[in-house]
């Protein structure tokens, strides 16, 4: 590592225990390893629960001070390392601002890189590495910009724009990749005061899944990256008769703008369902209706208005079996899209 704020040539550095004794590699599992491979490092801190311990037995204190440097990689630039390399399949994958890289981990030869100079460059220049899932890697840019790469050549697979940019915004963490989603978060806010904003991408095309935001503002999110849309979501009990989709008081729900949209929630199983009661943001519903569906093809209307108002509204019918709940915005109060804060599902 560098010091923050001083250029260096910079280099990689394999280390080997090269003496005799070294203990063969034990098996181990351990969850949230991307790859299933014990000798691999996919990501920042190895696992999702950031233990950053390797379980390989070859290096131990009997042992650690014959370790030797058997090779070095010297980068064709002048920068601030500070990125977490990580190792899959034995090639050791590493980043730059400018720059990414991909050399055998056990020789140090070059296998790729692949540089992208942004027109806005963050006046941080660095680059904290990588993550790896399911064949590919992913890694985000100053200009605000989220990549996926194939780790066999560097090229990129998609290229996603993200939409807090600007100056003194740039996107420097490794990100994290589970579940066939990458996280990730952008920087600046000690360079232009910039609010801090956590993304979970589509890991197949980069797509934005959700976006949380200031004060817990969270949105979810369609294919159209432009986009806030209908959607499906799962709910959970938060007592013996409440569903409930959005939690907490200050994540929300929002829209395309455009009518009509609408917010779908799946109970899991059938039940009875007497109630809704939601919590619109500003931007309300002037008109909309409520739909319950036990098998989400057929819809009974159960309520609808035209003459909506915003805050709180407690709808209330007759006990109807139900696993599907829809709430379909057909006219906005305001020229945004609809925003609700929280929706509740009773069961009497």
């Amino acid at each position: 590592m560098v010091p923050k704020g001083t250029a260096a040539l910079a280099s990689i550095v394999s280390l080997l225990v090269c003496a005799a004794g070294c203990a063969p590699p034990t098996p181990v599992t351990q969850a949230g390893l991307s790859t299933g491979k014990v000798g691999d490092w996919p990501s920042y801190n190895r696992t999702l629960a950031g233990d950053r311990f390797s379980p390989l037995a070859e290096l131990n204190r009997s042992n650690v001070g014959r370790l030797q440097q058997v090779c070095a990689y010297t980068l064709p630039e002048v920068t601030s390392l500070q990125t977490g390399p990580i190792v899959v399949g034995g090639t050791m994958y590493f980043t730059t601002d400018t720059i990414s890289y991909a050399v055998d981990a056990s020789t140090c030869t070059e296998k790729w890189k692949q540089v992208r100079h942004s027109a806005s460059p963050s006046a941080l220049a660095v680059h904290r590495g990588f993550a790896y899932m399911n064949g590919r890697l992913f890694r985000a840019t100053s200009d605000a910009h989220a990549l996926a790469m194939d780790p066999a050549d560097g090229h990129v697979i998609w290229d996603r724009a993200l939409d807090v940019n600007g100056p003194g915004v740039s996107y420097p963490m490794a990100p994290i990749a589970a579940n066939g989603l990458v996280f990730l978060g952008n920087a600046g806010g000690d360079q232009v005061g910039v609010t801090g904003h956590v993304y979970a991408l589509d890991a197949n095309d980069g797509h934005v899944v959700w976006r949380l935001g200031k004060d817990g503002d969270f949105a979810l999110n369609s294919t159209d990256p432009n986009a806030w849309f209908s959607h499906q979501h799962n709910a959970h009990f938060i007592d013996d008769h409440t569903l409930i989709l959005l939690d907490n008081g200050n994540t929300r729900w929002a829209s395309d703008w455009s009518d009509p949209q609408w917010l779908k929630v799946d109970l899991g199983n059938e039940q009875p369902v007497s109630r809704v009661v939601l919590h619109w943001e500003a931007a309300y519903a002037r008109a909309y209706k409520v739909e319950v569906s036990r098998d989400g093809s057929t819809w009974q209307q159960v309520y609808a208005t035209t003459a909506g108002d915003g805050g709180q509204d407690v709808v209330r019918f007759g006990a109807v079996p139900a696993r599907f709940v829809r709430v379909t915005g057909t006219q906005r109060a305001t020229s945004y899209g609809y925003s609700l804060y929280e929706l509740q599902v009773f069961r009497w």
